[in-house]
């Protein structure tokens, strides 16, 4: 009967560990829809600065930024978030002023997140790409950020994040490189870098590495 009880144990122990790495992928979800009236764009109000300038301003405070600026192929809206540091794209063609692109990406990595989105010439999506990746990336950017954090120590601030893999034993084995920096306390004090490799299923340091 201990025996039974023991085995028992070890295994809700077992189920508990693995649920902590175990992810809830609605931690990582953000609106990455856009309302109907942003399916168009009416320039006219800033037109005079957008050909002046080539952007302008519409709004921007401690925790938001939104611009207009003019590309080759059309004009663009992005939307920057910076408490998330996640910045919402949206083209529209130079002639129609009608959508016809809509992505998100993370700024302190420079990588796509969410859905990326197609239109057609009536505002329609016509193509989705998913830029999650849970398959390979199935813990979430931020628990990782979060993590290495309390291992990079108060010493060091966090400064960016980028997915990478790695081929090991013929398979690829995906990864997030996170980086850090140390807070200056003098004037001429030399910053240091640590870096860290975490594994993108386990969420286990594979690297961790301290550079002047």
């Amino acid at each position: 009967m201990k025996t039974y009880i023991f085995i028992l144990a070890l295994f809700f122990f077992a189920c508990s560990s693995n649920k902590q790495l175990q992810y809830d992928t609605s931690n990582c979800d953000f609106n990455d829809k856009i309302l109907d009236i942003d399916k168009t764009i009416n320039i006219e109000p800033y037109k005079n600065e957008l050909y002046k300038e080539g952007y302008s301003t519409l709004l921007e405070n401690d925790s938001i930024e939104i611009t207009v600026d003019t590309k080759s192929d059309g004009w663009r809206k992005y939307i920057i978030n910076k408490i998330s540091n996640i910045e919402k794209h949206i083209l529209y063609d130079k002639k129609t002023l009608r959508i016809i692109h809509l992505y998100s990406f993370y700024n302190k990595g420079n990588f796509n997140i969410g859905n990326e989105y197609i239109y057609n010439d009536q505002g329609q999506v016509i193509k989705t790409i998913d830029h999650n990746q849970y398959s390979k990336y199935p813990i979430c950017y931020k628990e990782i950020i979060q993590s290495t954090i309390k291992k990079a120590g108060s010493k060091f601030y966090f400064q960016a994040l980028q997915r990478d893999s790695l081929i090991k034993n013929n398979e690829r084995e995906y990864s997030w490189k996170v980086y850090f920096a140390s807070h200056r306390t003098k004037k001429f004090e030399i910053i240091k870098h640590k870096f860290f490799r975490i594994d993108a299923k386990t969420g286990k340091t594979i690297t961790e590495e301290i550079v002047n």
